[in-house]
């Protein structure tokens, strides 16, 4: 019999295995300004790996999507996992920036295998009705990995040298990878781990779907989406310390306060979801425009340090807030047609090929000490996304 058959035990396997995930992925952006002075690279090679990362986890999420949906998705998750340690461990033992990019690489690539399987074997555990609940505490995971690396990590190896910044996160990972593989043993015999829906996964299927649901605008606004809210993932560091001015104790501080509001949002969004009669597709709309607000705000208004840092807060908290309606609760609402993983992939892939974009682009407009650029940039952005909110559809699941 197999370990974590309860479904709100399962829903916690998720939740830890994602956040440590997550420890993996943030650790760059604590290690930044270590990795600057140690290996002689500029903030524009840098800023290349947060792209190269991003460009490697979205064109591998196209591929692990669609085989989320095909293979059993518990040897997926277990890959990657197994995968991201070995990635984070070795980055820790190499020698310099050519070593460290393929690796930061193929970290995206292993990334890649965690969600889409996991949202599809949550779909298969909870009823419909109790989706947007399991959703929201899903994509909790995400800011509490933020704050876990960087209030409590981060602090602790800010005297130890860069290369403790993926050494520790790597062996994190290993705790959960452990019990992946317990689960992977025997998951097969198990009803408890089986499909929501017995049909086979079909590519028409898919495709007659994205068309006829219009589901390809909701691509247009993950890309987005990526483009706004993991600008904040490589670059908040940066950003408060250079163009706020502000020394690295206080940086740690208003570091706290991204993934804090990002959790908040999650959350109350979240339950407004549950509550509330309105279309998916109008809600992420209103967050777009809330964020495009925020926006106005940085680039037309005069504002103070706490003032922007609180802007900036806002736009990542309704940034990831719109994530979980994209990546979470819209995808699980096609688990009856077993395509829940491929639209997570599709999606995912979109939404870090704008955060390719971002990673590399603010590493430019960085250079300088004025946010009105990047405030530019956010607000065409949501802009984008939430034309495509409020666009007549033929037919929508939310």
């Amino acid at each position: 019999m197999s370990v974590f058959r309860k479904k709100w035990e399962f829903l916690f396997l998720c939740c830890l295995t994602y956040m440590c995930a997550y420890l993996c992925r943030v650790n760059l952006s604590s290690a930044l300004g270590k990795m600057e002075l140690a290996l002689g690279a500029s903030t524009a090679q840098l800023g290349l790996l947060g792209t190269a990362y991003f460009f490697s986890y979205a064109c591998a999420q196209l591929v692990c999507g669609f085989f989320g949906d095909r293979v059993r998705p518990e040897r997926l998750v277990l890959l990657g996992m197994t995968g991201i340690a070995a990635m984070n461990i070795g980055i820790s033992l190499s020698g310099g920036y050519g070593q460290i990019l393929p690796l930061w690489c193929l970290n995206g690539v292993f990334q890649s295998m965690l969600w889409g399987p996991m949202s599809r074997l949550l779909a298969g555990r909870f009823a419909p009705e109790e989706r947007v609940r399991v959703s929201t505490w899903y994509s909790l995971s995400m800011p509490v990995g933020y704050i876990l690396g960087w209030s409590a990590i981060a602090p602790l190896l800010s005297g130890a040298a860069w290369t403790y910044n993926f050494l520790v996160p790597g062996l994190i990972v290993a705790v959960p990878a452990l019990l992946w593989a317990m689960i992977a043993a025997s998951a097969a015999r198990d009803p408890a781990f089986a499909p929501v829906s017995a049909a086979k996964p079909s590519m028409r299927v898919l495709v007659a779907t994205i068309r006829e649901d219009k589901l390809w605008r909701i691509a247009i606004t993950c890309l987005c989406n990526g483009i706004v809210k993991e600008s904040f993932t490589v670059w908040a560091p940066t950003l408060l310390t250079r163009l706020l001015g502000v020394g690295a104790g206080e940086s740690a501080l208003y570091l706290v306060l991204f993934p804090v509001c990002n959790a908040a949002f999650i959350a109350l969004v979240g339950a407004l979801a549950n509550r509330v009669r309105m279309p998916l597709r109008h809600l992420m709309a209103a967050l777009f425009g809330l964020i495009a607000v925020c926006a106005c705000a940085l680039i037309f208004l005069p504002c103070g340090a706490i003032a922007t840092v609180a802007l900036m807060a806002a736009i990542s908290g309704f940034g990831y807030a719109a994530n979980n309606l994209c990546m979470g609760v819209l995808p699980m609402g096609y688990a009856e047609k077993n395509i829940t993983s491929s639209l997570v992939g599709i999606f995912d892939f979109s939404a870090y090929i704008g955060a390719g974009i971002a990673a590399f682009g603010l590493g430019l407009l960085i250079s300088g000490s004025d946010v009105r650029p990047i405030a530019a940039v956010w607000l065409a952005a949501a802009l984008i996304a939430a034309l495509q909110g409020v666009l007549p559809m033929k037919k929508s699941r939310g």
